[in-house]
């Protein structure tokens, strides 16, 4: 009798705004969980408010340099997939379970749940560029190239930091704090650090050649993610281990990265240009 049941009339199904499915899920997650909202939205706020007030030459940059301005607007939104993106599994607790029941493949749920977190990493983005055009008192192509750069990097790197999540998350392990390795976070923070690069490099054509890389290790490790979910409630199989595509691209961006600075630091002590090819290479 303790969870007996009476019939009814049925309740209206609960919405957010119209929003429903994973979508309205996580929203009402972060509505519900005040430490997950402070975490994700809040607290980049506060760091960057805080280093505006602090720090004045930090203000004046944000009228200066663009690329200056796109950095930071890129790292805020980095954050923010930190704390969200990288958790699109860990979030789930013990409920895990229940998203293979439903009627849409598992794979398909966290893109969602990833595209949700880019728009909120791309709107805070968006806002400080908004904030510092404000500022300018006249628009530069560079300024545009930039700020489009940063926010095609946040779009790429939220599927990164969910791909990332994906494959280091455990969902057996019973400590919320544990079910996401650190060294997936720090691999992740690694990564984002090095799209600085194609924000400052000065070739356009090194901004896509870095941004047509992070695309496609971003889809590399998605096909890693789609071979992982069939075991990932298995304590004790998993599937085969294998160097396959997101490997190998995360390895090419890497050493396009370091071959870049390198070649940028040779440059810059007077190195004839095939000096700085052969050693930048190498």
């Amino acid at each position: 009798a303790r969870y007996e049941g009476k019939r009814g009339r049925p309740a209206a199904p609960a919405g957010l705004g119209g929003l429903r499915g994973i979508i309205g899920k996580e929203l009402r997650l972060l509505l519900r969980d005040r430490n997950f909202l402070v975490q994700t939205l809040v607290v980049p706020i506060l760091i960057v408010g805080f280093n505006l007030v602090m720090n004045p030459s930090l203000r004046k940059g944000l009228g200066g340099d663009p690329r200056h301005t796109a950095t930071l607007a890129f790292s805020v939104g980095a954050y923010v997939l930190l704390f969200s993106g990288v958790h699109v599994l860990a979030t789930e607790g013990s409920t895990l379970w229940l998203l293979f029941t439903f009627p849409v493949g598992l794979h398909r749920i966290l893109i969602q749940k990833a595209a949700l977190w880019c728009c909120f990493a791309a709107a805070y983005a968006a806002l400080i560029l908004f904030g510092s055009a404000w500022m300018r008192s006249s628009f530069t192509w560079e300024m545009l190239s930039v700020s489009v750069t940063a926010l095609v990097g946040i779009g790429i790197y939220s599927f990164i930091a969910a791909g990332l999540g994906a494959l280091g998350t455990d969902p057996l392990e019973q400590e919320v704090k544990r079910k996401v390795r650190p060294d997936v976070m720090y691999f992740y923070m690694m990564l984002a650090g090095m799209f600085a690069f194609a924000i400052y490099t000065p070739s356009a054509w090194g901004r896509i050649v870095q941004v047509v890389l992070s695309a496609a290790t971003a889809f590399g490790l998605w096909q890693k993610v789609g071979d992982r979910l069939p075991y990932l409630l298995d304590p004790t199989e998993a599937p085969p281990p294998k160097v396959d595509v997101g490997d190998g691209l995360v390895a090419v961006l890497v050493f396009f990265v370091l071959q870049g600075l390198a070649a940028m630091s040779l440059v810059m002590g007077g190195a004839g240009t095939g000096s700085v090819l052969l050693l930048s290479f190498v």
